[in-house]
């Protein structure tokens, strides 16, 4: 269920979590607690935009509660009292250590030279937050290349993927890597337009994976309404031309 990408494919996976649960405790439980909560939880609610397919937990939420509550010395059986200026104060100190602390990594990444960078000279094209998750892929897409249980994937005719990385970071993925540089599947005519993937970060930086969103209609009345809003307005359009 973690990867279903539309609504219908969860709740089918629910109802036979459903279905196979051994008792009638467990199936009330899935009932209520995933089947009529899967909006707040499930992939398919998250498909709509690549930040929310990146963040698949509540660590990073959790490690700030964790700051917040060891600078205020917050323990179990431990309540200390703060004015809201002290809370202010103490909100502010801990979220100036985050900053430094992603800027010193944000420094560490820029300085660093990736090895693989001399074999994949696209690599350099990418900012250095990028070209770690690409690397992570080089190295999965080989590392099943090289073992016994190598797998392929079956890629669409244009030879571009739809996996999960794909569709979060809008980047080539393992397996386009995988057809072009190790099984040498993709025809030259395919082959991965790393400059042009590297394009998309030049204007907004990382801000494209929070900017970027899909709109899913599925009201079919509103494509009623749109096909007779545009009709009128091409046939004023046709009346326009005339005169």
């Amino acid at each position: 269920m973690k990867y279903r990408r539309t609504q219908p494919g969860c709740i089918d996976s629910i109802n036979a979590a459903i279905k196979d649960a051994p008792n009638i405790t467990t199936r009330k439980y899935i009932e209520r607690y995933w089947l009529k909560t899967r909006r707040s939880w499930a992939n398919f609610g998250r498909e709509h935009s690549p930040l929310l397919m990146q963040v698949t937990s509540t660590n990073a939420n959790e490690s700030w509660h964790l700051v917040l509550k060891s600078a205020g010395k917050m323990r179990k059986g431990n309540k200390p009292s703060y004015s809201l200026g002290g809370v202010l104060v103490l909100i502010e100190e801990c979220a100036v250590q985050f900053d430094r602390r992603a800027d010193k990594r944000a420094l560490d990444a820029e300085l660093k030279k990736l090895s693989e960078s001399f074999e994949y000279s696209f690599l350099n094209l990418f900012p250095a937050t990028i070209q770690f998750l690409l690397l992570e892929e080089i190295r999965s897409a080989k590392k099943k290349f090289y073992s016994d249980h190598g797998e392929t994937r079956e890629l669409g005719t244009d030879f571009r993927c739809e996996c999960h990385f794909r569709r979060a970071y809008l980047l080539p993925c393992e397996h386009e890597f995988s057809s072009q540089y190790l099984h040498r599947f993709t025809p030259p005519d395919y082959e991965i337009d790393w400059k042009a993937a590297a394009d998309q970060f030049d204007e907004s930086g990382m801000e494209i994976y929070w900017t970027r969103t899909k709109i899913l209609v599925s009201d079919e009345e509103v494509f009623d309404r749109w096909d007779i809003q545009m009709t009128h307005q091409i046939n004023n359009g046709e009346k326009l031309e005339l005169i």
